[in-house]
């Protein structure tokens, strides 16, 4: 592996920046890795098996805390069980790295990436942000760092397809991933409160149409969209979950096959105004109609 040249004498030192006031000796040679290549060996196998991962990166006296300063993993043996336990919860994970950064000496490293993949429970790929600060020995190897990752705030992946070409105008496009996100929000709001989630998504001047094969009975606004909510789920004991089905997203209209609880599924036809609040909705429930499926 080709790296950077050190011209220094050997020697042992404390390295002021760190927390732990630890002395780490360094036996100074003439090559070695440069920050971005120890990113590289700590991309690639984070992404096969954590027993490897860690003895690859890590050295042994390694100490893993999160941001807050609380411990995770203190040596190797602890680090490989965290990275183990990390790594069947999401068994394909991978790292997308978004920028690193270096000290002059290139012994402190501050790596910001995204950490995607599917949980267990997990349908779709998911994301989260990942920062990770280092303090590495002369050889290249992480022998201090902190680590932030919010895995339970995780994110349905954006996969960056637009699904309208780019507008000359440079409105606002959205890609099939950013579709299924607002949906994916959307309903996790709806099943703990209505309410909430006609507040937080839809605009105030929204028209609802229950179903668009009938004469139409719009209602106008969203408190009146909430008012018929509450008085559908008023004897419930707790709020309708909500199963999305399928979500197909073209430019400010989405079409979701959802279910509320146990009802049957139905259509909504979603129209979206710049800041993605719902301005119309068109609600299709096949079964009124003798089609239910």
């Amino acid at each position: 592996m080709v790296g950077r040249v050190r011209r220094r004498s050997g020697g042992t030192d404390r390295d002021p920046s760190a927390a732990s006031g630890r002395t780490c000796r360094r036996r100074y040679r003439a090559e070695v890795p440069t920050p971005r290549e120890v990113v590289e060996r700590w991309v690639s196998s984070r992404a096969g098996d954590p027993s490897a991962h860690v003895a690859a990166c890590y050295a042994a006296d390694v100490t893993v805390v999160d941001l807050d300063g609380a411990p995770l993993a203190v040596g190797l043996d602890a680090l490989t069980r965290l990275e183990v336990e990390s790594y069947l919860r999401v068994p394909d994970r991978r790292c997308r790295v978004v920028r690193v950064v270096a000290d002059a000496e290139g012994d402190t490293v501050v790596v910001e990436a995204l950490q995607v993949g599917r949980d267990t429970v997990d349908a779709v790929p998911m994301s989260a942000p990942l920062l990770c600060w280092w303090r590495l020995d002369a050889d290249g190897m992480i022998i201090e760092e902190h680590r932030f990752l919010p895995w339970e705030r995780r994110r349905i992946l954006d996969d960056g397809s637009f699904v309208t070409p780019p507008a000359p105008d440079g409105s606002l496009r959205r890609s099939a991933g950013a579709a299924r996100d607002l949906v994916a929000r959307w309903a996790e709001a709806w099943s703990w409160d209505a309410g909430l989630a006609v507040d937080a998504f839809v605009a105030d001047g929204v028209l609802v149409r229950p179903d668009s094969c009938d004469p139409p009975t719009v209602l106008e606004g969203s408190a009146a969209w909430r008012a018929a909510e509450g008085a559908v789920h008023a004897d419930a004991d707790e709020p309708a979950r909500v199963r999305v089905d399928a979500v197909v997203g073209a430019g400010d209209t989405i079409a979701v096959r959802v279910a509320f609880g146990d009802g049957p599924a139905e259509v909504l036809l979603v129209v979206l105004d710049d800041t993605d609040r719902f301005v119309r909705i068109d609600r299709f429930a096949p079964h009124a109609h003798g089609t239910r499926r």
